[in-house]
Formats: C-alpha cells, structure tokens, sequence
C-alpha cells in the first residue's frame, strides 16, 4: 500500500475514532446532566418530607424548572444545541414536575433544540456522507489509475493525489470543528448548568430554612434541628413557646412594615442571649420555637422575665410613640430522654395556648395540671360527634331587657352540653376545643336550627316573636358559602331573616378586617341582624367601629365589674356613658351584658341604653322555660 493510502486510512480512522468519541462525551454529559437535575429534584422531595410549605415547594419547583431551561438555553448557545440536553430536559420536566404546564416559552425551546440539533446532525451526517463517498470513488479511481501502469510521479495523478488529500483536510477539519462544537457546547451546559444548580441550592436552603423576616430557622429546619439533637446525648433542657400576644394590634395599629421591624427586633435581642448549644426558630406568625439550657424553674422564669423587661418595648420609626411587646411562653421541662421533639413542641404549645390573658407577659410551665387538661380534652373531642347525634347539646336562651319598658324584647342563644356522665359542662371548657379543631361549626349550624324551630313554633302559635341571637365563630367566616348556608337553614324553616341576629366577637371582627367587612355586608344585604359582642375587651379602634355594618353594640361585662362598689368610680361612668351616646351616633343600638345589680340597671336605664342582659333579670335558661317566661310578658326570671 502507498503512502498515500495508508495517511488516507490513518485520517479516515482518526474521523471514525473522533465521532466515536463524540458520541462517548455525549453519553457522559448525558449521565451527568441526569444525576445533576436529579439530585435537585431529591432536594425538592426531602423539603416536602420536612414539611416544607407549599409556597416553599412551588419556589424549588419553579428553581427547577429555571435548571432545565439552563439546559436549554446553554445548548441554543453553543449554535448546535445538544440534542442530549434537550432531551434529558424535555423527559425531565415531563416526569419530575408532574402537573406542572410547560409554559410555551419552554415548548418553543424544546422544538427549537430538538429541530436545530436534527438539522444539524443531519446536514453534518449528509455532508460527510458525500465527502466520503466521493474520497473513496477518488481513492478506487487513483488505485485503478495505478494499477493501470501510470507512475505515481506522473504530474496528473499527482495533481490528483493532492486534491484527494485536500479533500480528506476538509474532511477531517470539517469533523474536527463538528465534535469541538458538540463537546464544547457540552462542557458550557454543564459548567452553566453548575453554576445555576450551586445557586438553586443555596436559594433552597435559604427557602426552606430560613426565615425571610427575621433570618432565623424556618419551622422546617427547626424540627429537623429539634430530630438531630435529640439523638446525642444531652442535659437537661427546656423548651420554650413563645409568642407576641399583641401582634395583631401592632399589625393593625402600625402597619405591617413596622410588625416585620417588631419581629426582626425581638429576633436579634434574642438571639444576643442565646448560648452556642441552644436553639431558636421562628415557627409561624408572631410565634418563636427554642430549645434553652435548665437548671430550675426559678432561672428559667428569670431568664425569659429578663428578656420581656428588655424587648417589651421598641420606639416607631418615626420615635413618636412607644409600642408595649407583649408576651406569652409555655414552657415544658424534658427531663425524660425519651421524650421526643414532637412532643415538647406540644406539650410547650399547650402551656402558652393555657396561660392567662390579661394584657400582661406571662409565663406558664407545663404540669400535671395541664396535662390532666390535655387528656380530658382529648377525651371531649372524641365524644363530641356521638354527643351530638346523641342530643347531648342542647340550647339555652338568655332574655335580653329592655331598659325603657322592662320587657323582653329578645335572646342570645347560648349552647350547653349535658353530657351523659359527667352532667352539664361549662362552654368554657368545650367551645374553645372545638374552635381549634373546627368542630364548632357543627355546633352553630345545630343552635341555628333550633333557634329557628323556636322562632317558627312562635310564629305558628300566633306569639309575637323577638330577634334571638346566635354567635359566629371565627371558623366560619372563612367559608366561601357562609352566607348561602345560613340562608338556607332560615328560609328551610320559614324565618323572616330580620328575626336573626349574628353575633361576632370583638378579636373577630379585629382579624383581616377588609374581609370580613366584605363578609358582613353580604348579610346584613341577606336582611340578618349583626352585632359586636364583647365591645370594650379588647383593642377596639373608633376608626374600625365606624366602618363595621354593625346594627348592635354589646358592651363587655367588663365594663359592669367596675359598677359592683356603692360609689362607682366617676370616670367609669362617663366612659360607658359615652360609648352609649357615640353608637346612638352611629345609629346603633347598645346592649349592655353582665347586669346583675339594681345600681347598675338604674344606671344604664338614666344612661338610655337600649338593652340589657344579665343575672338581674335572668341566667340562661332552656328554651322550654323561656318559653314560657316569654308568652307571660314576666319582668324576672328568678328572684333576685
């Protein structure tokens, strides 16, 4: 063989073991383009098995698919766009983001990719295809030419050697520049691919555990810190639920700009005291999760009373005013190593959910007591379904007085469990439970309808009736068909539906304001009766009662305990009088609960309040004897 054909050989091999090569790079970059998106999607599932928050899982979903379009993006421009990538890309977003559109910028790349890339390969294939064919017709004709007896010095076949040669450079340079760009487009997707995916995993940590607001651990991470510790070896510890017991007023009050600088600000000071062994997250809202050092209940109750006296308060921005922080904390001791983390947050939870209220920082340590609490109320809200087919709640109604005529003019029905062992159980020890757990909704459907029962049974004796109330609880006011239930429950019984009072409680009505405004225009245009209960307890401003659709105003009880002395104090006076004429003002009427003194009537009748409910004239009594208190017109339930 001459030498020209074995350099003709040598550079045909050379081109085969370049493709092959190619194709071995892009079986590599393949692999690791598939591990890199598939780590990321590993990443994504363990924060959904953390307990990841939606908002959080949509975030990570949303950085993937920014990867996959960095697949992409990275092949368009390297010209060839790797048809491996978009590919993977492609597979990929179908089978990991399940139910998750392709937007049609991403569709448009994927079919630009994909035909580009085609195209490509296949005017590339073409191309080297002719080349080589027409090489080897060269080479067999020039063989032939020399087996025919014409030297290989001869000029023409010389002339014919080079331009078999020349063709075979642009063969082989044609080949060259077609894998540099195949493997040069790869390494940029991958190195363009690792840059993004080193930036999604810290934007994911930053997601998933850390908090935006105050830069602390999220819920997520915290319960992931709350599992590894756990597992060592470990002294004493206590673990602290706190919470910022005034939040929704500093919200209101201020904005919510300066809550955000309210919870940054406690964070920080926190955080200041905190040793390196100790841990603190921010688990929802205005509540804060630690795990502290114990030594005894007195150090642990100085170490949190010294952290109230120094963050208790913080100046606004503009300085004008001081805003008061304060706090609630529950506290449960692990001495226990096999307690769990589970159940310290619990157990911490329940302590703070059950120390009292009283506008004041409070400290409430986990105890027998509470657990004893924990348990019965487990045991209600077990009961409580069975109760209810079981006719173990019944209604009772309190009348409401007129303070000019002294007749009843109406009702607030009130709800009783008589349950079958234990007897009559407070409302206070049940009403909470099933707020939290959404069981209260049952409950107010069920008074409603007795209610109505009432009402129709009046109507159909002939009795004039009177307006009866009926509490909303906050669980309901979030149910897009509130108002179509209670409407169909009243018109089942032929109600008029001006004879239906609903009763929302001041800290209610304080909560998302725009929408429950919303919400109770949509009744009183269904012609129900609305009134706020409890007006006074809480933080009630004059600018958010006048743009409450409001027909009652009911004075909390609170108002009356000042009113127990002979000589009641002045300033007292004045400030329900007061009240009694800026509702009247606003054309509502006023209610005053909690009367049970002769002084006290005397004084809200002089006061020309509208209304009055209390043990004076009665206590809440079964709608059988209120029945019968109503059809004879009596003045007083009871003796006095």
């Amino acid at each position: 063989m001459s030498k020209s054909q074995m350099t003709m050989k040598k550079r045909s091999q050379i081109c085969i073991v370049v493709m092959i090569a190619v194709l071995l790079a892009s079986t590599v970059l393949f692999i690791v383009h598939f591990q890199v998106l598939r780590n990321l999607n590993d990443k994504k599932e363990r924060l959904i098995v953390t307990g990841g928050s939606a908002v959080e899982i949509r975030m990570v979903e949303n950085e993937l698919q920014r990867v996959e379009n960095t697949v992409v993006v990275a092949a368009i421009i390297g010209i060839n766009l790797f048809l491996v990538n978009a590919v993977l890309a492609f597979v990929f977003h179908r089978s990991s983001v399940k139910g998750d559109k392709t937007t049609e910028i991403m569709k448009s790349s994927m079919q630009i990719c994909i035909i580009s890339m085609v195209a490509l390969f296949i005017a590339g294939s073409v191309y080297l295809g002719i080349k080589f064919f027409r090489l080897n017709e060269k080479h067999i004709e020039y063989t032939n030419m020399i087996q025919s007896g014409i030297s290989p010095a001869d000029p023409e076949l010389v002339q014919f050697a080079e331009e078999i040669s020349r063709g075979e450079r642009r063969v082989f340079i044609f080949a060259v520049i077609l894998a540099a760009i195949v493997v040069g487009d790869s390494i940029v997707a991958f190195i363009f691919t690792r840059v993004r995916l080193n930036q999604t995993r810290a934007m994911v940590y930053k997601i998933a555990y850390e908090d935006e607001v105050t830069g602390l651990p999220t819920k997520a991470k915290h319960r992931s810190d709350l599992e590894e510790f756990f597992k060592k070896p470990r002294s004493p510890r206590a673990y602290v639920s706190l919470d910022i017991y005034n939040f929704k007023y500093i919200n209101e009050m201020y904005g919510y700009v300066f809550g955000n600088y309210v919870l940054r600000y406690v964070a920080d000071e926190i955080r200041k005291t905190l040793k390196s062994d100790e841990l603190f997250a921010r688990t929802g809202g205005s509540h804060f999760g630690l795990l502290l050092r114990y030594d005894t209940d007195e150090a642990l109750r100085d170490r949190i009373l010294d952290w109230y006296e120094k963050i208790g308060k913080v100046r606004t921005k503009e300085r004008a005013n001081v805003v008061n922080i304060q706090f609630t904390a529950g506290v449960y001791k692990i001495m226990d190593k096999t307690v769990d983390p589970v159940r310290a947050r619990e157990c911490a939870n329940v302590a703070r959910e059950n120390a009292p209220h009283h506008y004041d920082n409070t400290i409430e340590f986990y105890d027998t007591k509470l657990q004893e609490q924990q348990a019965s109320r487990a045991e209600m809200e077990f009961e409580s379904s069975k109760a209810l087919e079981d006719n173990e709640f019944v209604v009772f109604l309190q009348p409401k007085y007129s303070t000019s005529s002294e007749k009843i003019v109406g009702a607030e029905a009130l709800i009783r469990w008589k349950h079958h062992s234990k007897g009559l159980i407070p409302p206070n020890d049940f009403v909470p439970l099933f707020e939290s757990n959404g069981f209260i909704v049952k409950i107010d459907f069920f008074v409603l309808e007795e209610v109505c029962k009432c009402i129709k049974k009046w109507i159909e004796d002939g009795v004039e009736p009177v307006v009866v109330s009926v509490n909303l609880s906050r669980v309901h006011l979030y149910d897009g068909n509130l108002v179509e239930q209670l409407v169909s429950i009243v018109d089942k019984y032929d109600v008029p539906h001006n004879l239906i009072e609903f009763e929302l409680t001041e800290t209610v009505l304080f909560e998302e304001l725009e929408y429950l405004i919303e919400v109770m225009n949509k009744l009183k245009s269904a012609g129900f009766i609305l009134s706020m209960d409890d007006f006074g307890s809480g933080y009630s401003s004059l600018n958010m009662l006048k743009r409450l659709p409001v027909d009652v105003l009911k004075l909390d009880k609170g108002f009356m305990d000042n009113f127990r002395s002979d000589e009641p104090d002045g300033r007292d006076k004045a400030i329900i009088s007061h009240v009694i004429l800026m509702a009247k003002d606003l054309n509502m009427e006023v209610l005053a609960e909690g009367v049970e003194t002769e002084m006290q009537q005397k004084f809200l009748k002089d006061s020309e309040c509208d209304m009055i409910q209390g043990y004076y004239y009665s206590k809440p009594i079964s709608i059988a004897d209120f029945d019968l208190l109503f059809r004879g017109r009596q003045k007083f339930a009871q003796e006095r």
